[in-house]
């Protein structure tokens, strides 16, 4: 089978399953802007059936100078068509449509932990996954 045939993934879901945060005691994170962000990606197929992957997803940020840190990874699950093999992992499908799919969830989750835990929201911006992937190329 060709994996270059396979152009529909279907998004399962996502589970954070770790999530650590220090927010400073007094004051404010000003703004995502003064954030420094890191995104780590890594995907794996489903062994079980061969027809859908798993996209690990972790978010770190940080300022230094406010005392802030945040580190967040995710798991989420998508299904294919068809079987596919470990060479479409490196598909756009897989990384460029995947994390686009699953980034705003990030986002609106660490908005709403910021929010709730009673500083002003912590607003990431979009990301062009598109570009990202070409510069780790």
């Amino acid at each position: 089978m060709t994996n270059s045939i396979q152009r529909r993934i279907r998004f399962l879901g996502y589970k954070i399953y770790s999530l650590t945060v220090t927010f400073p005691e007094f004051g404010e994170v000003t703004s995502a802007d003064s954030l420094s962000m890191e995104i780590s990606m890594n995907a794996s197929i489903d062994q079980e059936t061969k027809r859908g992957f798993s996209l690990y997803m972790g978010v770190k940020l940080s300022s230094q100078d406010k005392g802030f840190t945040l580190e967040l990874n995710s798991h989420s699950k998508f299904e294919t068509e068809s079987e596919i093999e470990e060479d479409y992992l490196n598909d756009g499908m897989v990384t460029v449509n995947a994390p686009a799919i699953v980034f705003p969830f990030i986002r609106a989750f660490i908005n709403t932990v910021s929010t709730n835990a009673g500083y002003n929201p912590i607003i990431l911006p979009a990301i062009n996954f598109v570009a990202l992937n070409q510069s780790k190329l």
